[in-house]
């Protein structure tokens, strides 16, 4: 398997953090395949020259990720991870992917965010809050404010509290429990995108679908952020992995 083979641990990083990477990373890269068994904890220690403790924690945590099956006093293997994967998986495959992370990963999560947005919008348009269309729209004049100076950081700042708002102060319990469950991930994918997001179109955008929410149109409300979402998407895997 070449285990170790170009690989050091990084400094300021902790070891068990740092050894999560690597296994996380050579699954990733296919020097480690399903059904592979790992050397024991004992040689993996010596191995990169880390503690032991630090070897088990660290397998723990991958195991949790979904990309190792321990068997106690037997050994760990690599899973396959399609075959379970959760959205801690997912996450852990944008952060360890380096330059170009999983496609079907990203591409999994986006087709996620997709759904949960049109998810949002349909219930808010069904049943609009004035407060918290008012908030949306607060934030939203925040984002405007910030592309008119221009300022990239106060957009972004404005950005994600209007979706924190959009999803965690939605008056249905359902979305913040997937977005929780989801902001990890959510938080990767939308770094990787900065560069691909227009704040101007973000803006206009966002305040067309605050509008048609407003009205209680749904149907054209979705249709509007998942049009503008497709492009984006479209846009950003297009880019990344076929040019």
């Amino acid at each position: 398997c070449g285990w170790g083979v170009g690989i050091r641990l990084e400094e300021n990083a902790s070891e068990k953090d740092q050894f999560v990477k690597i296994m996380v990373q050579q699954i990733l890269d296919g020097a480690l395949k399903p059904g592979d068994r790992l050397p024991t904890e004992s040689e993996l220690a010596a191995q990169y020259g880390i503690a032991k403790t630090n070897v088990h924690l660290g397998l723990k945590e991958v195991a949790r990720l979904g990309f190792l099956k321990i068997v106690p006093r037997h050994a760990s293997y690599v899973t396959d991870i399609w075959s379970h994967i959760t959205l801690d998986s997912l996450s852990a495959m944008v952060q360890y992917g380096a330059d170009q992370p999983d496609r079907a990963a990203v591409s999994a999560f986006l087709e996620l965010r997709e759904m949960l947005g049109c998810g949002a919008i349909r219930w808010m348009a069904r049943r609009p809050n004035p407060a918290h269309v008012c908030a949306l729209k607060a934030h939203c004049a925040k984002m405007e404010r910030a592309v008119q100076e221009p300022d990239r950081t106060a957009f972004w700042s404005a950005l994600r509290a209007f979706l924190v708002c959009m999803y965690m102060e939605i008056d249905n319990p359902i979305f913040p429990v997937l977005v929780r469950s989801a902001r990890d991930m959510a938080h990767r994918s939308l770094k990787l995108m900065d560069s691909y997001f227009e704040p101007e179109q973000v803006v206009t955008v966002y305040r067309e679908v605050i509008d048609l929410i407003e009205q209680g149109d749904a149907v054209e409300a979705v249709h509007r952020w998942t049009a503008w979402n497709d492009v984006l998407t479209e846009k950003f895997l297009h880019t990344i992995y076929d040019a």
